[in-house]
């Protein structure tokens, strides 16, 4: 059976582990999102089975897909509304909840060392970007360069700005600083599409083995509270 962490009865998150997977489920008043998130080891790939990312929002899909592909781990999640279905509520909570996911796969592996940080440029066709992320308990989104597709309001099935609150929540909910240079892009598709590469990529990185910072976090406080 899996073993459950915590668990808030009407409101709240309940968090299971299962091996080596993570589930994460998490109820408001406004929705519910079931997230499992588990590490791809030794040769092991990513399936390519979009039926197991279900948000409602076919690009939001696209942009979680890549995040798996990218960062090595098999994402799984399905949101389900209450009653009426915002953009707004999906993204960000979306994003909180993956987030969550990745915070307790970190608590776990930082007793062996992990690097806890990441850079990366990533691109697709005319657009780049750069993300820089850092897993210390101090969550924030800074969008140093923005460029024309990005700009844009709206990509696909999903507001450029709904793009944003994702990955605010997945700030919030790994409790890591993400700084983003959008160098170029001019299709609004391929402007996201390079953001979220790094940023999966990135998150890849914050996992990669450190026995130099065995118990520790990437800043000198020694905590992520």
């Amino acid at each position: 059976m899996p073993k459950i962490i915590n668990v808030k009865m009407k409101y709240g998150t309940e968090i299971r582990k299962n091996n080596n997977a993570i589930e994460v489920r998490r109820i408001t008043k406004e929705c519910e999102i079931v997230v499992k998130i588990k590490e791809i080891e030794g040769k092991e790939e990513v399936k390519e089975n979009t039926k197991k990312i279900n948000t409602g929002i076919n690009f939001l899909n696209h942009m979680i897909e890549t995040l798996s592909f990218r960062s090595g781990f098999d994402i799984n999640i399905t949101v389900n509304i209450k009653e009426i279905s915002l953009a707004h509520v999906i993204a960000e909570d979306s994003g909180i909840v993956i987030g969550k996911a990745f915070l307790e796969i970190f608590k776990e592996k930082i007793k062996d060392g992990i690097q806890g940080n990441g850079f990366f440029n990533a691109i697709i066709d005319e657009a780049s970007s750069i993300v820089a992320i850092s897993v210390e308990g101090r969550p924030g989104v800074f969008f140093d360069k923005t460029c024309e597709g990005i700009e844009k309001e709206k990509v696909e099935d999903i507001s450029s700005c709904d793009l944003k609150n994702f990955i605010l929540g997945l700030s919030l909910g790994m409790a890591s600083t993400i700084h983003i240079n959008c160098i170029s892009g001019e299709d609004p598709h391929h402007a996201w599409e390079s953001v979220f590469r790094a940023i999966g990529e990135c998150i890849g990185k914050c996992f990669e083995k450190n026995e130099k910072r065995m118990n520790r976090i990437v800043g000198i406080k020694g905590t992520l509270e």
